[in-house]
């Protein structure tokens, strides 16, 4: 329930913030990073809610086993720390796979959205001229485009699952192997002791790999969340309102005034800009 909740929240903010961005500021996010910012990204904090309470107990579970499989094995145990480390590279470079994937989804995703937005907002211009066949194949090609990048998460989360269960399943045999081979006796009741302490290990080896590829994808979600939610809002400290019987006009604008769009424009056209400006009075009928 936390996880929805904070995404509720989440959402509730960035729909605020879209009534509060200001013009200049508004022409750096489409309408299809707008909607993914609530229907994709956002969803993500659910995902990591679920699995922070499973990963709180996973460095006193392989604290506690790694203590005892030192116990009954000796050093015989560190070929099963090597395979510890080989998990752990593996599982590294597909999740920093995944978080690149993951990027260039959501950017042919946006891209996508916001032309099908506009076309459904624009659609009777589109029948009155005829151009309906063109959108459609210009939304195709982008979804085409989406669906590559989507066909390569998929086979790199394949590569995940495989890694997943493959290491889980040598585990057991390579610490044997190791133990026998360094010219120890296995003993029956250290033999099933070992078994249950490493069933105990495989848990935290297919749930770290994935915690640490869902934390990178959230991670991607909540920074462009972030680049939305820090952008410059509308002055609203500027803008006086009055009753219609304090002044005739409907509009004045005063005290250097400048009427660019953007934050792109030059300084020294902002200076002229507000050199003319200054000391005008401009009234405006609506």
């Amino acid at each position: 329930m936390t996880g929805y909740k904070a995404t509720n929240a989440l959402i509730a903010m960035i729909l605020d913030k879209q009534f509060r961005v200001s013009a200049a500021t508004n022409k750096k996010f489409t309408a299809g990073e707008m909607i993914n910012f609530v229907q994709v990204d956002s969803q993500k904090l659910v995902f990591m809610m679920g699995y922070l309470s499973q990963v709180t107990t996973l460095p006193f579970l392989l604290l506690f086993c790694t203590i005892l499989l030192f116990y009954y094995l000796h050093w015989s145990f560190f070929s099963g720390i090597a395979v510890f480390a080989v998990t752990f590279v593996v599982n590294y470079f597909t999740s920093r796979r995944a978080s690149r994937l993951q990027k260039a989804f959501m950017k042919e995703s946006d891209s996508r959205v916001k032309t099908t937005n506009e076309s459904l907002n624009n659609i009777k211009m589109l029948k009155l001229y005829s151009w309906t066949s063109i959108f459609a194949d210009t939304i195709k090609a982008k979804r085409a485009k989406e669906l590559a990048v989507l066909w390569k998460r998929f086979e790199n989360g394949r590569l995940i699952v495989t890694s997943l269960y493959f290491f889980p399943a040598i585990l057991t045999a390579v610490v044997f192997a190791a133990y026998i081979g360094a010219g120890n006796f296995l003993q029956l009741d250290t033999a099933f002791t070992v078994i249950t302490l490493l069933n105990m290990l495989k848990d935290p080896l297919r749930t770290l790999p994935n915690f640490i590829g869902t934390f990178l994808e959230f991670l991607v979600s909540m920074t462009r969340i972030e680049n939305f939610l820090l952008v410059d809002e509308v002055n609203t400290t500027i803008i006086r309102r009055v009753d219609r019987e304090e002044t005739p006009n409907s509009i004045e604008i005063r005290n250097r005034s400048n009427f660019h769009w953007g934050f792109d424009a030059k300084k020294e056209e902002v200076k002229k800009e507000e050199a003319k400006a200054n000391d005008t009075k401009v009234d405006a009928l609506l």
